[in-house]
């Protein structure tokens, strides 16, 4: 059995919540973790040459108050993206990867309506410290967004 794309996951919980009598809800989080672990299951086929050169930061998500205090001491920061790609191409050192959700939509006109998350604050300055250093920086909302940033910055020429 194949796994679920983020699509048929979101339609799967939508369902779920209309047969319990709920109101329709998404676990966002739950959304962009898919999206990101499809993500990378198609860079690990696609570059296994840098199958361990891609890997995520564990800067997010629900903690206690002890082990968030232990990753802090750690080193770990808010606003790191969630993905860093360890290889240079063309003029950058390496490429970070911020995934967000997207949620497309339609009512009953057949209208489209997309929701998408946004980088935070403390995302954005990151973003800029590390673009001052050398790195390229992206945001993806989804798989394809993801492919093409990443077969865009591995096939950059030195300039």
């Amino acid at each position: 059995m194949s796994k679920q794309t983020p699509y048929e996951y979101m339609m799967q919980a939508l369902e779920r919540s209309r047969k319990k009598g709920d109101a329709p809800r998404m676990d966002n989080g739950d959304v962009e973790h898919e999206i990101q672990c499809e993500c990378v299951r198609w860079f690990r086929l696609q570059y296994p040459q840098y199958g361990k050169l891609l890997f995520a930061v564990p800067n997010g998500g629900f903690r206690n108050k002890a082990t968030a205090g232990k990753m802090k001491a750690e080193g770990v920061l808010a606003g790191v993206s969630d993905l860093i790609l360890l290889v240079p191409s063309g003029n950058f050192h390496a490429l970070c990867i911020e995934m967000k959700w997207e949620k497309v939509e339609y009512d009953s006109k057949g209208k489209k309506h997309v929701t998408r998350s946004y980088q935070h604050e403390e995302q954005k300055q990151w973003q800029k410290a590390v673009e001052v250093q050398g790195y390229q920086y992206s945001v993806c909302h989804s798989v394809d967004e993801f492919m093409y940033c990443v077969n865009n910055y591995l096939n950059q020429e030195h300039r």
